[in-house]
């Protein structure tokens, strides 16, 4: 079996630059309220795009997680 860890980052590094919190959650294993938490937190940056809608930046995001 593949190192896991190596699976979550090729999955979140093929796909687009901005990720939604959904797509961080479910490739690190995390909630999304742990991710909302982090960017409340300043810890991860985080672009609205919508009224209610956020996006992250997929390499900023896999540089925090160390994917």
């Amino acid at each position: 079996m593949g190192d896991t860890s190596t699976t979550q980052a090729q999955s979140l590094r093929s796909m687009n630059e901005l990720v939604t919190v959904r797509q961080v959650a479910e490739c690190v294993q995390l909630s999304r309220a742990t991710i909302y938490n982090l960017v409340k937190d300043g810890k991860l940056r985080a672009v609205r795009v919508r009224r209610r809608t956020i996006r992250l930046n997929r390499d900023e995001v896999c540089a925090y997680f160390g994917l």
